[in-house]
């Protein structure tokens, strides 16, 4: 068994604690899925809750439906992540000065369809365009999503150990590009420091042609310097000045002086380390904790946490606000992407990224965010529809208990005050025995020749319009079709508070109750959705009353010092009921 160079062992200590550049994309991308578990995680919690005090159903169908959705938005967010942060790619990087940054961005786009989908170019983030350190610890998503696809790149670190982290970054990194058309101090150190590490094979150095190259080779013996000296001609790629070259000739060019470079990474030289240390002191050597991926996604999940758990309406409310900006920023990204994929094509057809994954993942975002906005919208629209449909109902149902009371009223006018429950039938010669036999006798009187007054909405008892032959009227409101009770007994010359038309009862006592956990239900004895009752009393007035309760058989409820229309005078009447 080999033994580990001492030298070594130090150097790979010292590069643990400064860590390597942030990759902001590639923390997104570990954000998105340690997110997605914990949301997992919640989402199996609600469905026990759900099954151990609601409807197993319900909770099984909600839990399978959200979970279906959130794995298709993770995939598709994925799929566009992963296309410029792909493990398996080889990475290489692209050193150059910030106050150049703007003319490089063309040759960057040539650069990474040139490279083709086995390499990934990157680079370090101008501190100008960084996210500030609250927006990534919010959401390392939103930062991630910033970045993807913009014209900087995605990697990132502090100001005070930068060089430590570059450093740490090279040891995971193929090759680098090195652009010398504009050299600052920093640019300086870059070149020395990557010369240093991966030596004549693997740095490709950028120029122009406003220089021969052996002018080239002399500017770069000078940016080493002494200490550092070319051994042969390096390898430099040349980018025109003023338009840029034709794509395959460029594409050729790329594949020629990357042809002899070693497959692997380099392994950091002692040189190197001390290198660095000259440049970044002992104290700011060790990466601060809240620039550590992985600190980043912690703290970002506990606050999402116990922000839902602690205060659910505001963690309702910033997980709608976070969810439409992440939407926002997915979709600028994808376009980004699109454009990338457009311009890499007319370059080098299998450059990235990838169409396929571009369309696949735009389908699997789109698709449940199309389903999710429809339900949103929905959820407004259906209740509003529902509330609009039971008024409309409510109206109608209360001009039919009008209608009803003052036919009664004109029957008792012709019956010495009695309503049509007290006289006995002109066909059958016996009194009613439900309300539909004593809402037939008006029909039999010829005082109504339609039935559709005694339905109701939202009542499984419907007139079918057929009253039958005069003088029986044996078809009228017969069994099933009448919504409406009444109470026997009465007479015109009883006080005007008394009940004498109202909806079907639950159980026909006095007072009647009706069933609230039926409301809003075809179903006998049920209550409106709003928990309300249509009455109308003997001086032919109609209100909709509130229930006494929610759940279960409850009476209608009066206000204090109101006198109730099923009480009066502390009598009792019966209640005629419908036959169901």
């Amino acid at each position: 068994m080999n033994t580990p160079n001492p030298d070594q062992q130090q150097i790979r200590r010292e590069l643990r604690r400064c860590g390597p550049l942030m990759d902001v994309v590639r923390v997104a991308a570990n954000f998105l899925q340690w997110n997605f578990l914990v949301f997992f995680l919640l989402l199996g919690l609600g469905f026990l809750v759900g099954i151990a005090f609601g409807d197993p159903g319900k909770a099984l169908l909600s839990t399978f439906v959200s979970f279906l959705v959130s794995l298709s938005i993770l995939k598709g967010m994925m799929l566009l992540l992963e296309e410029t942060s792909a493990r398996k790619r080889d990475l290489c990087i692209f050193l150059r000065a910030f106050r150049s940054d703007t003319a490089a961005d063309q040759l960057r786009a040539w650069l990474k369809a040139a490279l083709g989908p086995s390499y990934k170019l990157s680079g370090i983030l101008p501190p100008a365009k960084r996210a500030t350190v609250w927006t990534r610890l919010v959401s390392p998503l939103i930062t991630g999503l910033s970045y993807l696809g913009s014209r900087q790149f995605e990697m990132e670190a502090g100001d005070h150990n930068w060089m430590a982290r570059l450093l740490s970054t090279f040891s995971k990194t193929r090759f680098v590009f090195m652009d010398i058309r504009d050299t600052t101090p920093h640019v300086l150190d870059e070149i020395r420091l990557a010369w240093s590490v991966f030596g004549q094979s693997r740095v490709i150095f950028i120029v122009d042609d406003s220089k021969s190259c052996e002018a080239w080779k002399d500017s770069i013996e000078q940016l080493l310097g002494d200490a550092l000296q070319l051994k042969e001609n390096p390898k430099m790629l040349i980018w025109p000045e003023g338009s840029p070259p034709e794509a395959k000739a460029f594409v050729k060019s790329v594949e020629e002086v990357m042809k002899d470079v070693p497959s692997g990474t380099p392994e950091i030289s002692k040189e190197a380390l001390e290198f660095v240390q000259t440049k970044v002191s002992p104290e700011d050597w060790k990466t601060r904790l809240y620039e550590r991926g992985g600190v980043t996604i912690l703290i970002s999940l506990v606050f999402t946490v116990c922000l839902k758990l602690l205060f659910p309406i505001v963690g309702l409310i910033y997980g709608m606000l976070l969810g439409l900006m992440v939407q926002g920023l997915y979709w600028a990204a994808w376009r980004r992407a699109r454009k990338q994929r457009k311009f890499a094509a007319t370059i080098r057809a299998e450059g990235p990224p990838s169409g396929l994954r571009l369309w696949l993942s735009a389908l699997a975002v789109g698709g449940p965010t199309v389903l999710l906005i429809t339900a949103l919208v929905a959820s407004f629209v259906i209740p509003i529809y529902a509330n609009t449909r039971r008024l409309a109902e409510q109206v109608k149902a209360v001009s039919n208990a009008r209608q009803i009371t003052m036919l009664c009223q004109m029957y008792a006018a012709d019956n010495n005050g009695q309503y049509p429950d007290s006289v006995p039938s002109p066909v059958t010669g016996r009194l009613p025995s439900s309300s539909n036999e004593a809402f037939r006798t008006l029909f039999q009187e010829d005082l109504i020749q339609d039935e559709r007054i005694f339905g109701c909405g939202d009542s499984p008892f419907v007139p079918d319009g057929n009253i039958g032959t005069p003088p029986l009227r044996d078809e009228a409101v017969s069994k099933g079709e009448n919504h409406w009770a009444m109470t026997r007994g009465l007479t015109n010359q009883d006080g005007p508070a008394v009940a004498l038309i109202y909806e079907n009862p639950a159980i026909p006592s006095w007072p009647p109750f009706w069933d609230a956990d039926m409301k809003g239900r075809a179903e006998a004895g049920r209550a409106w959705a709003n928990d309300t009752i249509i009455v109308s009393s003997t001086d032919g007035s109609v209100q909709t009353m509130k229930l006494d309760g929610n759940s279960g058989p409850v009476s209608v409820k009066t206000a204090q010092g109101t006198p109730s229309p099923f009480i009066e005078d502390g009598r009792t009447f019966q209640v005629l009921n419908i036959e169901p």
